[in-house]
């Protein structure tokens, strides 16, 4: 089992503290409390293999973003075209006026 802080957790599963904090609390899922410095902090006990799906997620999105950023690149370099394409019908419609 691996700890990863409540906040993480509720980050990564996208779900409010609190929904996850009802969740430890209905024993759904595990937990264990340690302090630190003199402040108590809660983390969720999850297995290793949701462990490495939430390692997989994320360099999957990385990995996902950098091509957003390239579809990103390909249309704004369509605009262009296409208003290239629409100034040059504006000019050959005023040259028929």
């Amino acid at each position: 089992m691996k700890k990863m802080a409540l906040n993480e957790y509720a980050r990564m599963k996208k779900k409010s503290i609190f929904a996850v904090v009802k969740e430890i609390q209905s024993g759904k899922l595990q937990s264990i409390e340690e302090e630190t410095d003199g402040i108590k902090k809660r983390f969720v006990l999850i297995s290793e293999s949701e462990s490495s799906q939430t390692e997989n997620d994320k360099t999957e999105t990385q990995s996902s973003s950098l091509s957003l950023e390239d579809e990103i690149k390909i249309l704004r370099d369509e605009i262009e075209a296409l208003k290239k394409i629409i100034e040059s019908c504006c000019k050959d419609d005023r040259s028929q006026r």
